[in-house]
């Protein structure tokens, strides 16, 4: 049995455990995880817990039970032109804001999306795989959906500087000036913040850990020290809603 609250009527549904869960749901949701929200909060997130323990305590402490969010739309492409069509994703609230996380495709234990991992998170520092369990991203959402800001993007979301730069019409002088600094790097926008901040990192992992960006612009960028800490701070005040500094 599925129901909308008031805290999630900008969704066309929502599920608190996996027995209410539709059809075609269950059929998406890798069957690893069709039953990672059964448990509440703690049972989902408990892999951030000893990493980055002040966003565990605000996740479990501070909002809403985690649930499946379910947003149907209307096809405009070839195929599904003028279709229903659904998608899915984790969701909580943290007072009225949305924090979302995306759901992985494919079982975790599966060796094909381990392989493809492996390259991602090598290139991270130790701890960083928590995001990337039980969902394949998480955000202070910007709307409806999985995309947003301040928390671990999806790999499919670690847009190359110099595409960032194009997207947002910047100069490709501070791209350079960073690539020249950091010889042999692909350098990736792991982290984007709602400030127009970054956390970048090298995907090659030539040049480990992660790199702040003040202001979108690659000429000031800084090593963060101690990255655990730091952004275990900053990504709890950014589910709050403060408005934390990285360094």
């Amino acid at each position: 049995m599925s129901y909308t609250e008031n805290d999630f009527s900008e969704f066309n549904a929502c599920y608190m455990v996996s027995s209410e869960f539709p059809e075609e749901a269950v059929y998406r949701i890798p069957s690893e995880l069709l039953c990672a929200i059964d448990n509440g909060n703690e049972a989902f997130f408990s892999g951030l817990k000893t990493s980055f323990p002040k966003l565990y305590q605000v996740l479990t402490a501070e909002c809403s039970r985690i649930q499946l969010l379910e947003s149907v739309s209307i096809g405009i492409g070839l195929n599904d032109f003028g279709k229903e069509c659904k998608s899915y994703w984790w969701g909580l609230k943290c007072g009225q804001k949305l924090i979302t996380a995306g759901i992985p495709l494919i079982n975790p234990s599966e060796a094909t999306i381990t392989d493809y991992l492996k390259a991602y998170l090598s290139c991270l520092p130790a701890g960083f795989d928590c995001f990337y369990e039980k969902m394949d991203s998480l955000a202070v959402a910007a709307g409806i959906g999985p995309y947003g800001y301040d928390l671990p993007s999806s790999f499919s979301d670690w847009r190359e500087i110099k595409n960032f730069c194009e997207d947002h019409e910047q100069d490709l002088s501070g791209a350079k000036f960073m690539y020249d600094k950091l010889p042999g790097s692909d350098l990736r926008v792991f982290i984007q913040c709602s400030n127009s901040d970054l956390i970048v990192c090298d995907l090659t992992g030539q040049h480990r850990g992660l790199f702040y960006v003040k202001g979108g612009d690659f000429k000031n960028y800084h090593l963060i020290n101690d990255p655990l800490k730091a952004l275990d701070a900053y990504f709890a005040g950014a589910v709050k809603g403060e408005s934390p500094s990285i360094l």
